[in-house]
């Protein structure tokens, strides 16, 4: 809402301006889709003096402000989370973060607490909420919620209420008085290299090998493999860079390439000669099936599409060549993520910088890779002490054998 004054002969107006949302017209191109209009209103002060046509216009804004707060405060909570997901969620969220909120509100939040009103929910309603779903029997029979789903929606709420504060509605923010419950950290459990090296095996008759190996030695998600374009290959200098990662849903292509969240998610790697081998290979692939498939084809530059051309789903990746893979190498459920572990594990032991290893992840702070490869820092300790031994050893023992005489 925003308002200011105009002068008409020779008295001043307030003139308010309020957005007030609708639904488009059946039959259009947009049906049912919601969107918003501005109102102007003109309130006579009936001052000649712009000053006391001032005092009158904040007196004014201070009204519509309350009393706009007040109606938003008798919503309930599922109509203003509905509200919220609508007008400050999609605009500025991916449509995979507004999926996933808009799924854990509909089947977990609602249903326990839609119904209150936004203003009369409290800390202790939250926390009965955090309780009541950490009993709550998943879907799919395999227990109930996890803590980190609970916390998630501990999320959706803190963000949820904190708009409502920030616009007035509220005065508080419950959540912030509502702990989430505490989540328990998982374990990561990376590829041995003898164990990368029976994947790999087991893969080379996958027509995804390629990415098997770009997952293990350059540490990509499966979201950014699946993204990844020619175009973003250079095989003569050896660099990749990762620009893109795609996402589950979307209207069309472009819509599921989707850019890095982050800046330091977008970064330039080099490629070992494994991987450079790998994608050469794979291209030779690529342009034999693309004569095969003809017309069927369709070009989106992708380095691992299906074969058609189309963008490949990370669950047939997951559920059906990855999954074959691991069976036919003999090893335990590794997920595909753990590929990317495996990377920065194997290059920590070996003592590379963790600083490279942070950019390779696209990890944004430092701290962010150490605390989670802390399972690795123990024996880099052990081999940091060993190796100032043998230099302050190897240090002593030159002292004495080329140390000057003492003059006389």
């Amino acid at each position: 809402m925003q308002g200011h004054l105009r002068l008409r002969g020779k008295i001043w107006y307030v003139v308010i301006h309020t957005t007030v949302p609708y639904r488009s017209k059946k039959n259009s191109e947009s049906e049912g889709r919601r969107k918003a209009t501005t109102k102007v209103q003109w309130i006579s002060t009936g001052q000649t003096s712009k000053r006391e046509a001032e005092k009158i216009l904040a007196q004014k804004l201070t009204e519509y402000q309350s009393n706009g707060a007040a109606q938003a405060g008798r919503q309930t909570m599922g109509e203003y989370l509905d509200q919220w997901l609508t007008d400050s969620c999609e605009p500025r969220l991916r449509a995979n973060t507004v999926k996933q909120r808009r799924i854990l509100i509909h089947e977990h939040i609602a249903p326990e607490i839609g119904y209150k009103r936004l203003s009369t929910v409290g800390p202790q309603d939250l926390v009965r909420l955090y309780r009541h779903l950490l009993n709550k029997p998943r879907k799919d029979g395999k227990g109930t919620l996890s803590p980190r789903t609970v916390a998630i929606c501990h999320t959706i709420l803190h963000s949820a209420f904190k708009e409502a504060v920030e616009m007035g509605v509220l005065t508080s923010n419950p959540a912030s008085k509502a702990h989430p419950p505490k989540q328990e950290r998982h374990e990561i459990v990376p590829m041995t290299p003898e164990e990368v090296q029976a994947f790999l095996a087991a893969a080379e008759t996958s027509r995804y090998y390629a990415l098997y190996v770009l997952a293990i030695t350059a540490g990509l998600r499966l979201g950014e493999l699946l993204g990844l374009r020619w175009v973003d290959i250079n095989l003569d200098d050896g660099m990749l860079s990762v620009r893109h990662t795609l996402l589950r849903s979307g209207r069309t292509v472009q819509e599921r390439l989707a850019p890095t969240k982050t800046r330091s998610g977008s970064r330039s790697l080099a490629l070992s000669e494994m991987a450079l081998n790998a994608l050469r290979e794979h291209r030779r692939r690529q342009l034999a099936e693309r004569l095969v498939a003809g017309p069927a084809w369709t070009d989106y530059d992708l380095v691992f599409p299906t074969s058609k051309g189309t963008p490949q789903t990370d669950s047939h990746i997951r559920n059906r060549d990855y999954a074959r893979v691991l069976k036919q190498a003999g090893l335990q459920h590794f997920r595909p993520h753990d590929m990317r572990h495996t990377m920065a594990t194997l290059m920590l032991a070996e003592g590379v910088h963790p600083k490279i290893v942070q950019e390779r992840l696209g990890h944004s702070r430092i701290d962010m890779t150490m605390d989670t490869y802390s399972h690795v820092l123990p024996n880099l300790q052990r081999e940091a002490a060993n190796r100032l031994d043998a230099v302050i050893s190897g240090t002593r023992t030159g002292n004495r054998k080329t140390g000057s005489k003492k003059k006389r």
